[in-house]
């Protein structure tokens, strides 16, 4: 989901069917240009309005929750998850919330992002949500967590559980 130049493709396995999901048509044509060996499917939609019948094992959302309000949030997470399969992965790396990000050079270069996409995405959020709270709220498992720039940024895989 809002997977941009494609850059992450070249990180998975080769052997993967992928279905790749953003709303820029620039990003998909960028991510066509990849050279990866499995099966990638690019689909232009907006991640808010996509809908699958198709049940999906690992789903990745690289820096793109931040993009929403909370509520926007919930509604995309609730799709997500009755698409994951039973024990399915959604993988997150995103920003924390500004007022979480304690180390002042760390507090000015996440302003300083925010402010870079409201000039140039449009971007209407004044700070990041607290994503980990909004996924916590859901089903999903917490199975791993990691601060990437302790702080900053963290990555965590959340697993559907199997009822």
């Amino acid at each position: 989901m809002g997977g941009g130049t494609g850059k992450i493709l070249e990180n998975l396995p080769h052997h993967c069917h992928v279905t790749y999901i953003d709303s820029s048509s620039h990003m998909l044509h960028m991510a066509q240009k990849v050279n990866y060996d499995g099966i990638v499917d690019l689909i232009h939609e907006d991640i808010r309005s996509w809908q699958s019948e198709t049940s999906f094992d690992v789903i990745i959302f690289p820096f793109i929750l931040d993009l929403f309000e909370d509520t926007e949030i919930h509604a995309i997470l609730q799709q997500i998850i009755s698409v994951m399969a039973p024990e399915g992965r959604l993988l997150v790396s995103d920003f924390y919330p500004t007022h979480k990000v304690f180390r002042l050079k760390n507090r000015i270069l996440l302003h300083s992002t925010l402010l870079f996409f409201k000039v140039f995405t449009g971007h209407k959020l004044k700070d990041v949500p607290n994503i980990k709270d909004s996924i916590s709220a859901t089903n999903l498992e917490l199975t791993n967590d990691h601060d990437v720039i302790p702080g900053m940024v963290f990555a965590s895989v959340w697993t559907k559980p199997v009822y």
